[in-house]
């Protein structure tokens, strides 16, 4: 008799986590896909309340609309940083980055809004420019 799939993928997980370094990268993994999850949450969220469509951001940052709509729907889209970036500038954000806080459940990155420099918005490109430069 064949095995049944929910049992296949319990053996698969089984195996996966079978040892501590294995179970250690499957947990690198699981929080890299769930904090990914939750920036993109929180600027298609902003977008939103922004009243821009997925066209009017792709078109901002130079990606077809099928692409952004695909990173906003799949549960472990995984896109580079510089997409991040990218959708970041385009809704004129930054990120705030700090310690990660307890082992139990990922941290939460910040999105927020660009402080002012010189009488313009910093943006996150701009910032990183100017970190490389320095």
């Amino acid at each position: 008799m064949a095995e049944q799939p929910a049992g296949r993928w319990a053996a698969i997980r089984t195996r996966t986590l079978e040892t501590p370094e294995r179970r250690a990268r499957y947990e690198r993994t699981k929080r890299q896909v769930l904090v990914t999850r939750q920036i993109l949450q929180q600027i298609d969220a902003e977008r939103e309340r922004r009243g821009m469509t997925k066209a009017d951001l792709a078109h901002k940052v130079g990606m077809t609309p099928s692409v952004v709509r695909r990173l906003f729907a799949s549960e472990s889209s995984n896109p580079g940083l510089g997409t991040v970036v990218a959708m970041l500038d385009a809704l004129e954000l930054g990120v705030s980055i700090g310690p990660v806080q307890g082992r139990r459940r990922p941290a939460r990155a910040r999105i927020t809004q660009p402080r002012q420099e010189h009488g313009r918005a910093a943006t996150t490109s701009r910032a990183a420019r100017e970190l490389a430069t320095a």
